[in-house]
């Protein structure tokens, strides 16, 4: 598993410190403040089921209790409702084709999204404020998820491991989901957290 925690932290360890640190001091019910949130929301958006978990769109994260007393993340979502999520889960996630396969279809693609990242305005599309350097995120209008279930249907196709990351492994299906997405991908700039909060 790429160590996506580098150069931040030196081990993994002292990153589970920091996150078990936020989570022991936390108070319990009440949202993060905002530099631990961008924190937690970085850490969690490695967990393999972080876009379903965010369901109707993300509001924001607390810690809570479980049935065992143990204190634990929860995303709160827009229509009021929150789920348990596991950062542990995030530091180990499950091996997944088609998680792998998703990755994939991102590399192929993260040349547009660099281009655009360039020549975009700092001003999020979502809330109209400013982004302040090094915050920003670029947005699909139409959800990434929409655009390879229109191109690709259910199917899941076989990727290549760089090592750091995956391709396709099939260079023409590469080359016409490359165009695909850059005819149809409407990208905006955006901070990650109003991203989220559009679901």
């Amino acid at each position: 598993m790429e160590k996506w925690w580098k150069p931040e932290f030196k081990t993994k360890k002292e990153l589970q410190e920091a996150i078990r640190k936020i989570a022991n001091e936390a108070y319990l019910g009440e949202a993060l403040p905002q530099d631990q949130e961008e924190f937690m929301l970085y850490v969690l958006s490695h967990h393999v089921g972080f876009e379903e978990k965010c369901g109707a769109g993300y509001s924001h994260i607390f810690v809570d209790l479980d049935e065992f007393k143990s204190r634990h993340f929860r995303i709160a979502r827009v229509d009021g409702s929150d789920i348990d999520i596991s950062w542990h889960q995030a530091l180990t996630p499950r091996p997944s084709k088609r998680n792998d396969f998703l990755s994939a279809l991102r590399e192929e693609v993260k040349d547009q999204i660099f281009l655009f990242k360039m020549k975009s305005d700092d001003v999020c599309a979502i809330c109209r404020q400013g982004i302040e350097s090094g915050e920003k995120h670029i947005d699909h209008l139409v959800p990434f998820r929409d655009l390879v279930k229109d191109f690709f249907q259910d199917a899941t196709h076989k990727v290549k491991d760089l090592g750091t990351t995956y391709v396709l492994e099939d260079r023409d299906m590469a080359e016409r989901w490359k165009a695909y997405h850059q005819e149809n991908a409407i990208l905006q700039s955006s901070h990650a957290k109003c991203n989220l909060k559009k679901g």
